[in-house]
């Protein structure tokens, strides 16, 4: 049976910090995660951040676990036989940080080496900082949430987004959620609602975006974002990570 070299490599991309009165502040640094198999061409390389600095040294090793157990384990698993040919790529990108809150956008590319289409993913990670686990999705939103899902609040916010001097390509999905059938608009979002889950949304400092699948079968994820303003009558004013924002 072959063996597949996993290792992690550190790396100092940079550093943030807050007032050193408080005892939630922290540093941000990188490491990669390898799963490499030279004879079945198989490779795995998952960036993801970690936190340094916290002056309570067992709530940053709990914060720093679960930071990287969700990086890696939302597409791989390591007890399971890694498939042939697998090449995957995730990158990681802090969306948010405070003493309070880190969001963190992953970015996934996936393909088997005899084949030619590449899986394009997205997922996240939000953390409570205070309480070093996962933000409650459930708490997030009111009775209202369902009704503010609609692209009039929503915009498309991907990477592949026209910018403004450009004209949108009428074949790109931009074109297609902006101006396409309201009936599967209506099938994204309800999906959307149905299935939202802990790594499906992110936060930065001016919008709330969601990151929703194309109901179309292919799996594609787009990006989704509305700024805050226009989100408030939806959200749990009760749940107090809202007031980063408000």
């Amino acid at each position: 049976m072959n063996k597949i070299v996993v290792g992690i490599m550190i790396l100092l991309f940079s550093t943030i910090a807050f007032s050193k009165q408080d005892e939630n502040s922290y540093k941000i640094y990188y490491e990669n995660f390898k799963a490499v198999n030279n004879k079945t061409n198989t490779n795995v390389q998952i960036k993801y951040p970690q936190l340094k600095g916290m002056k309570y040294l067992e709530k940053q090793k709990k914060i720093n676990k679960l930071i990287r157990e969700k990086a890696i384990f939302t597409l791989y698993s390591e007890d399971k036989e890694v498939k042939d040919g697998l090449n995957l790529e995730v990158r990681a990108e802090v969306k948010y940080f405070s003493e309070n809150l880190i969001s963190i956008k992953y970015s996934a590319k996936s393909h088997y080496q005899d084949t030619m289409r590449v899986y394009e993913i997205i997922y996240s990670t939000n953390i409570d900082i205070e309480n070093a686990g996962l933000l409650n999705c459930k708490l997030l939103f009111n009775s209202n949430f369902r009704k503010i899902l609609n692209r009039k609040l929503f915009k498309y916010s991907s990477l592949d987004k026209a910018k403004k001097e450009e004209k949108m390509d009428k074949n790109s999905y931009e074109y297609s959620y902006t101006y396409g059938n309201d009936e599967i608009i209506k099938e994204l979002f309800d999906k959307y609602y149905n299935e939202f889950g802990e790594n499906r949304y992110y936060f930065d400092k001016t919008k709330f975006t969601l990151v929703a699948e194309i109901p179309d079968g292919s799996g594609r994820n787009i990006e989704l974002s509305a700024v805050y303003k226009d989100i408030k009558n939806a959200i749990n004013s009760k749940y107090k990570i809202w007031n980063e924002f408000y």
